[in-house]
């Protein structure tokens, strides 16, 4: 379900400039529970969302965050329990920010 939420998200977003945080907030969560579920118990990572009251109010480009979420994924060590990577977003009036933090891969990543 969640990625046929995920390809319908996608399918739908060729003619829009802008979209609600909201959906992209929906993207991101549903991308990384469908990691949660890949990797299980060796994905490290912890996911914040504060001022999701405000996630309908704010636009933006779409799929702009899941770009920076996958950066996290594929060249991100996710398998250290002391160091897990975190992705970070604040929402506030007129106000988007959006952080990623995590260790880099030692080893190469195969495409």
């Amino acid at each position: 379900l969640m990625l046929a939420s995920m390809l319908r998200a996608i399918s739908n977003l060729g003619e829009q400039e802008q979209v609600p945080v909201a959906r992209e907030l929906d993207y991101v969560q549903n991308y990384v529970a469908l990691q949660r579920l890949r990797f299980g118990a060796g994905l490290h990572l912890r996911l914040l969302v504060e001022g999701r009251d405000w996630a309908d109010t704010l636009f933006m480009p779409p799929l702009t965050l899941i770009t920076l979420v996958e950066n996290v994924f594929k060249y991100g060590d996710l398998a250290d329990p002391a160091a897990p990577a975190r992705i970070e977003v604040w929402l506030g009036p007129g106000e988007v920010v959006f952080q990623t933090n995590n260790r880099k891969k030692t080893e190469p990543t195969a495409e």
